[in-house]
């Protein structure tokens, strides 16, 4: 297989992990950029139309879908990890504002609150994210 083939195949593979880890659509852009560039490969296309193919897809992402993704200012959260905030965790161990975990769809992701200690057990709500680890706070505060 043409190594330029593999190449655009890995770029588009860890983008989408990237994207699921990060709420932001830009690893999916990179994603899309990437889908177009190995059909310019797969044409027989020089790497200069490849990388053309690559930049093109990647404003095209941010100018047409990636509006489609955000209604107004306010993101829509059911892509990605957004998908998450809101959701119902229980702390797999004591969470601080520095670290802890909470078990996700049976995966255990680590944690953070934004102030105090949580206990192993205490029933959580996802608020937000901070890079990978998701930010909780009690279910009974609100905020």
């Amino acid at each position: 297989m043409n190594s330029m083939i593999m190449f655009w195949i890995i770029v588009c593979l860890s983008s989408v992990i990237v994207e699921l880890l990060t709420p932001a659509f830009f690893a999916l852009s990179l994603a899309f950029g990437s889908i177009f560039a190995l059909i310019a490969t797969l044409l027989g296309f020089s790497l200069t139309v490849q990388l053309v193919f690559f930049i093109i897809a990647i404003v095209l992402f941010f100018i047409f879908l990636r509006p489609l993704l955000y209604h107004g200012d306010k993101k829509r959260e059911h892509f990605g990890s957004n998908a998450l905030i809101g959701s119902h965790v229980i702390a797999e161990e004591e969470i601080t504002q520095r670290s802890g975990s909470v078990k996700i769809n049976g995966t255990v992701w680590q944690a953070r609150c934004k102030s105090g200690t949580i206990d192993k057990g205490e029933n959580l709500i996802i608020r937000n994210f901070d890079n990978i680890k998701v930010v909780v706070e009690k279910e009974n505060i609100h905020g």
